[in-house]
């Protein structure tokens, strides 16, 4: 194995999200983990012992389990849907009718109470992990002496993930990286009132003063950690692995559009977009049920009894080609992704919140090696990376949609497959697995720790 002629060294991973639960956080931060030993780091992981959001645990870890540590936690948040969301709704079968009634009253509450709990500040005690703090330095300090710990690095999202780094980075002088998967105070999705948002911007200031370096997914994002923290920060984005893709799959016999994982606030305004051109596509007697079919798989789509995208389907008379379905193994979610046809992608186009902002799921998405569909900020990292990639096609308004559906339509009729908008190119592809990236944090790890004895 690469990097077994140096001296090696451990880093203490902590992160809220890691398998098996099966979340986009988990799998990017279990990635680096794997791939860190190439290049003489070995970690040891500091998570929770389950994750009580009614989300699957169903993804594999590709570390030893020897190495990896579990510790209670409590939050507000996870304790209000553990009472109302029995476990086995993740999976949602045989949900009985006074199930189904509670977890629509989890709805109505997280709905009815968004514009509280997403406050700047308030996050920390609502929708974050807090009460996992204390459980977690008192076990990460025992792992810094049994494991003879080098470093530590931290995962944003949550922000307590930063706040137990910084305790034991306190206690012991160990380097610390943190990593940025999301933005903190500068998260763009949701109002930011005062005074909350000063409050939260001198507290992650505050935690943050003691971190060798910090790193994020994109340079508009790097930009604006450097602005309020005046530290120095790296671009290391998520990635893909190509061994989960080795296995081949035929393509499906329909026309196919697949999304895979969650939706967002922003896919309520912007998914009719898609809608409405296919509708219209319909209506010219382009798209049948026979031929066409767009799905949707995540576990918040079909979930939830006031689920948007059965709503918009029905307004737009498409359930005939518009199916949902529940949450996937990631192995089985990678199978979806390379039998389709066409992978969407939607996130914010907001010229304000959108920037910068660079999903996992691309990546996932690049490894499939099936054409991309994104609803993006034009001229953004989004539509860059398709651009320097080949992978696909920024396409947000209606009328654009169409056009390159038309297109790729028309070309699967007469070939059975598309190439129009897709020209991948290989070697800068090559760039984007997981291994690159974590071979990038081993050096920045090397860096923070060369005058350590």
């Amino acid at each position: 194995m690469p990097g077994e002629k140096k001296k090696r060294k451990t880093v203490l991973v902590i992160s809220f999200w890691f398998p098996p639960t099966n979340a986009i956080g988990a799998v990017t931060v279990s990635k680096k983990a794997k791939y860190l030993p190439y290049y003489g780091w070995d970690p040891v992981i500091l998570t929770v012992n389950e994750v009580k959001r009614g989300i699957p645990k169903t993804l594999a870890a590709e570390i030893e389990e020897s190495r990896i540590v579990r510790t209670p936690y409590w939050g507000l948040a996870d304790s209000i849907s553990t009472r109302l969301v029995p476990e086995e709704k993740s999976t949602l079968q045989n949900s009985s009718r006074n199930q189904d009634k509670k977890y629509h009253i989890y709805n109505s509450l997280v709905t009815m109470f968004k514009p509280v709990y997403h406050l700047p500040l308030l996050k920390l005690f609502t929708t974050e992990p807090a009460g996992w703090y204390t459980y977690a330095v008192k076990k990460g300090l025992d792992m810094i002496r049994d494991y003879k710990v080098d470093a530590i690095l931290s995962s944003y999202w949550p922000s307590t993930s930063h706040l137990i780094a910084a305790c034991l980075q306190k206690r012991t002088g160990i380097p610390w990286i943190a990593e940025y998967r999301d933005l903190w105070s500068l998260e763009p999705y949701y109002p930011k009132t005062q005074p909350f948002q000063s409050l939260e911007v001198w507290l992650e200031k505050l935690v943050m003063k003691r971190c060798s370096l910090m790193t994020t997914v994109s340079e508009p994002w790097a930009g604006q950690l450097k602005d309020i923290h005046r530290k120095r920060v790296e671009v290391i984005t998520n990635g893909y692995d190509p061994e989960d893709y080795e296995k081949e799959e035929p393509t499906t016999a329909k026309f196919t559009i697949t999304h895979t994982g969650h939706l967002q606030s922003w896919d309520e305004k912007q998914i009719p977009q898609l809608f409405m051109a296919a509708a219209d596509l319909q209506r010219e007697g382009r798209l049948s049920p026979d031929t066409f079919e767009i799905r949707f798989f995540g576990g918040d789509i079909s979930g939830s009894s006031s689920s948007f995208i059965p709503q918009l389907a029905k307004k737009y008379a498409l359930e005939n080609l518009v199916s949902v379905h529940d949450y996937v193994p990631y192995q089985h979610s990678i199978k979806m992704q390379k039998e389709s046809t066409v992978l969407f992608l939607s996130r914010s186009t907001d010229p304000v919140g959108g920037v910068g902002v660079f999903s996992a799921k691309i990546y996932e998405y690049l490894g499939a090696k099936r054409p991309i569909m994104a609803m993006a900020l034009k001229g953004d990292v989004i539509d860059k990376f398709l651009k320097e990639t080949g992978a696909g096609i920024v396409a947000n308004e209606k009328e654009e949609i169409k056009s390159v559906l038309s297109t790729w339509v028309d070309e699967f009729e007469r070939k059975g497959d598309i190439s129009a908008y897709f020209n991948p190119d290989n070697e800068v592809i090559k760039q984007s697995t997981y291994r690159m990236q974590a071979e990038k944090l081993a050096a920045l790890l090397d860096e923070i720790t060369v005058s350590k004895p």
